[in-house]
């Protein structure tokens, strides 16, 4: 290896500028305790309010066996992609069985939110062809935008009058192109909640397409838990993780058949890599089983909910217009968050502040799991009160 030094002058150049402007990424190493609920980093113990395990079912002693005996019969690895060897029968009973919960024809499993979200919209659309989506949505959904060969616009975030007004002037110029509308049903930053009813007549009345991202509504909001796209007619191609309340690894994709069959052959982030590992599809398998149960986690996560945001509207902290598990103190800068993140952390908080390019303004991202007290709700408050 060489050393620390060796490499473009311009690399460097930029991370002392991103230093500067309080934008520098690094990592920091922690060990997670019993439960995500807790962690310790550097030897020091902290309460954990950035954890996206929303259910605590990454530490379910279901999920931990049905991975581990997934592994004794099947190893760490599918050890090729779907179309060679790795399409494993677990692989196909599990899509089997998703598609049939969600009541949809077709399901296909990716190894990642992001490998779906960069490779699906390639796979779908040309350059006469359309995609519209909202102007928060996630950076996966973004750059499988920009790789398409699709003319990209954004709408303003959940306006539906900005959204008719594009689909309207591409219709009257295109009337025989696909036009996909991309959006986020619970925003991974801001928490708040697109108006998919209102979307899915839209795309309706102007002949388009919906694609919604559902992955930090999945185990939380929504029938049975199974996100805001569950049981709504007229989303194409629905969306889910399995990383975060999954307790898992992965990611799947739900629409028709016709879909399923033609993302196999055109999707390059499924056809050009390994199959998701058994021991994570397995513990799928679990979650799926257990999610549609969990009510008494659903209704103790959303009364922590209610008690955080009554907490915080009191210390006179903006949280912007959400009200889910997703939870941001809106802060006027860069420097504010990094000071704001380090004074909680010395008052033994995990939490991270996420400033520009990820999001427009900078802020504390808190997420609530089912795991978090109300003693521990109280912690985080007397923290926050300095």
């Amino acid at each position: 290896m060489k050393s620390s030094e060796s490499g473009p002058a311009s690399y460097r150049s930029e991370l002392e500028t991103l230093k500067k402007e309080h934008r520098l990424r690094t990592l920091q190493p922690v060990q997670a305790e019993e439960s995500k609920r807790h962690l310790t980093s550097e030897g020091r113990h902290y309460l954990n309010f950035c954890s996206n395990d929303y259910l605590g079912l990454s530490t379910h002693p279901e999920l931990i066996r049905r991975s581990c005996e997934a592994a004794g019969r099947y190893g760490t690895s599918s050890s090729s992609s779907r179309l060679v060897s790795g399409s494993l029968e677990l692989h196909h009973q599990l899509e089997e069985r998703v598609a049939a919960l969600y009541g949809v024809e077709g399901c296909l499993l990716f190894g990642t939110g992001y490998q779906a979200n960069i490779s699906i919209l390639p796979a779908l659309t040309d350059r006469q062809d359309l995609i519209l989506a909202d102007r928060l949505v996630h950076h996966s959904l973004i750059q499988g935008a920009l790789l398409s060969r699709a003319d990209f616009r954004r709408f303003r975030h959940n306006d539906c009058d900005h959204l008719e007004d594009l689909l309207r002037g591409f219709r009257e110029s295109s009337p025989r192109a696909e036009c996909w509308v991309v959006t986020e049903s619970l925003f991974s930053m801001d928490g708040d909640v697109a108006p998919l009813d209102d979307m899915i007549q839209l795309c309706r009345r102007y002949g388009a397409r919906l694609m919604v991202d559902d992955a930090h509504a999945f185990g939380v909001w929504g029938r049975s838990g199974l996100g805001y796209g569950a049981g709504k007619e007229g989303i194409d191609l629905l969306i889910g993780t399995l990383g975060k309340a999954g307790g898992g690894y992965g990611a799947f994709v739900l629409g028709s058949a016709l879909y399923r069959d033609y993302l196999i052959n055109r999707c390059g982030g499924l056809i050009y890599t390994t199959a998701p590992p058994p021991p994570q599809i397995a513990a799928a398998e679990a979650a799926f089983e257990l999610i549609p149960q969990l009510d008494d986690r659903r209704d103790h996560l959303k009364l922590q909910i209610t008690r955080l945001f009554e907490g915080l509207n009191q210390l006179g902290l903006e949280t912007g217009a959400g009200r889910s598990q997703i939870i941001p103190i809106l802060l006027d800068n860069e420097k504010e968050a990094l000071e704001l993140a380090g004074r909680l952390r010395e008052r033994g908080i995990f939490v991270q502040a996420i400033r520009p390019p990820t999001v427009r303004r900078s802020r504390i991202r808190l997420t609530l799991t089912s795991e978090h007290t109300e003693t521990d709700l109280e912690t985080l408050l007397e923290a926050l009160n300095v």
